[in-house]
């Protein structure tokens, strides 16, 4: 559906079910989003709505989550939880695959010339991964709650993050069942 409103229009041949409905704009017209099974992401032809694999079918495997985009459309990084879990970058033509940093890293987005990738890890902080070697990672911000979903501004400058805190309290109840007359 166009932003100023419109029809919607359904991309009848898409089946999104057994996934975690994760979704993304390639840097064109195109859609990508997660396969069944949660082990690849289809691109989706804008004008013939023809899907493609994003990755390789003989190399799908695991479980892979929340595609960022580099500023480049070349490359985007994803959690994939594959031989060894973590933040992972796919540059798309040729194909490749790289991990960037082991452990649970949520790419959010990407420096503007590409130098960086921020993810938020393990659900407190919100770190920049360098790309190249030695992928050197800086925490940029602690959270005050468990950070759940997150976006990066077009321009790279700013991060917006829903975060969550669980509260509870603990009560203790003395003569509660007493008979009245």
């Amino acid at each position: 559906i166009g932003a100023n409103g419109g029809n919607a229009q359904p991309l009848e041949r898409t089946n999104a079910s057994n996934t975690h409905n994760h979704l993304a704009w390639w840097p064109s017209s195109d859609i990508v989003y997660q396969q069944p099974g949660s082990q690849n992401f289809l691109r989706i032809n804008d004008k013939t709505h023809e899907e493609t694999p994003i990755i390789p079918r003989d190399r799908a495997k695991g479980f892979i989550v929340s595609p960022v985009f580099a500023p480049d459309g070349k490359r985007m990084a994803v959690q994939w939880r594959r031989d060894e879990a973590g933040l992972w970058i796919i540059s798309l033509e040729p194909y490749s695959e790289t991990l960037l940093q082991s452990g649970e890293l949520y790419p959010i987005g990407w420096s503007p010339d590409g130098s960086y990738v921020y993810a938020i890890r393990g659900w407190r902080e919100i770190v920049r991964v360098q790309v190249a070697s030695p992928s050197a990672v800086t925490v940029v911000a602690t959270l005050p709650g468990d950070g759940n979903e997150a976006g990066m501004s077009p321009d790279g400058k700013e991060i917006v993050v829903s975060v969550s805190e669980e509260k509870s309290d603990v009560w203790l109840m003395h003569n509660f069942d007493l008979k009245t007359p």
